[in-house]
């Protein structure tokens, strides 16, 4: 029996989901709209809208950690199983005082990803044997910037987790 494992291209898939996520949404910035961005492991720079997949935590507050935790595959008898999370968040950010904008920004590409991914739980084929779920989801606001530049920022940090059996 061969193991294939799925890590790899899962995130791809959910990368994939990602930018569906985020087209067609931007963010005003000093009265221009700037492009949300889909972003596959760590950002080379911090932008308004970002949705990040591989990764934990934005930057500036921490490194990110891992790009994916779980079990190793588990070997014996006519199966292999995996079973891992895929880190994400959504991170939208802006001047101004008022949160619900960013809020509603970050939640309505969150609402996004969930229904493509709840419609094909397979991802596309690659868990035949188990599937994808979102879980620990996590939504927080928060003020930024200085007394003379004030902005907030809304963040959702969750990580999707892929259960697969495979059958020798």
């Amino acid at each position: 029996m061969s193991l294939t494992l799925t890590v790899g291209p899962a995130t791809d898939y959910l990368f994939g989901l990602a930018q569906t996520a985020v087209s067609g949404v931007s963010v005003t910035v000093d009265g221009q709209p700037v492009a949300a961005e889909a972003i596959d492991g760590e950002p080379s720079e911090l932008s308004p809208a970002q949705f990040v997949v591989g990764l934990d935590s934005p930057p500036p507050d921490t490194s990110g950690s891992v790009a994916w935790t779980g079990a190793a595959p588990i070997l014996g008898g006519p199966s292999a199983a995996e079973d891992y999370l895929i880190p994400c968040y959504i991170d939208v950010r802006g001047h101004g005082d008022s949160a619900k904008v960013f809020r509603d920004i970050a939640c309505g590409m969150f609402n996004t990803f969930w229904n493509a991914l709840m419609a094909n739980r397979s991802l596309g084929g690659l868990l035949a044997g188990g599937g994808a779920v979102i879980t620990a989801v996590t939504g927080s606001s928060r003020r930024v910037g200085t007394d003379a530049a004030r902005g907030q920022r809304y963040l959702i940090t969750f990580s999707v987790r892929c259960t697969d059996l495979q059958l020798g």
